[in-house]
């Protein structure tokens, strides 16, 4: 996935400003919408209203130990949060970093 798929700025506003006006009337939510390179977790951006958290988020590349990330990276369907969590069926997934590195 090239790099300006999910760093195109005028498409992430978008979405950004889409969330906000749909979830607005839930006073104060905070969201995170992610968009993640499934053959590549390195390639990985957030859009949230909580921006410090995911900078520090991204920063740290918690893509790869998140198990809604993990779980989503295995399927094309939906599934519950609670789904994913509960089962950690997909814990044991291993990423492989572009350097050869395993997590």
């Amino acid at each position: 996935m090239p790099n300006a798929f999910y760093n195109n700025t005028e498409i992430n506003v978008s979405i950004r400003n889409h969330l906000e006006k749909e979830l607005g009337e839930y006073n104060r939510i905070n969201f995170a919408y992610a968009i993640m390179n499934k053959k590549d977790p390195t390639d990985f951006a957030v859009i949230s209203n909580k921006t410090e958290w995911f900078s520090f988020y991204t920063q740290h590349n918690y893509q790869f130990i998140d198990p809604i990330l993990m779980t989503a990276s295995l399927r094309i369907t939906p599934f519950s949060w609670h789904e994913s969590i509960a089962t950690n069926k997909d814990a044991k997934k291993k990423y492989y970093f572009p350097n050869g590195e395993i997590l």
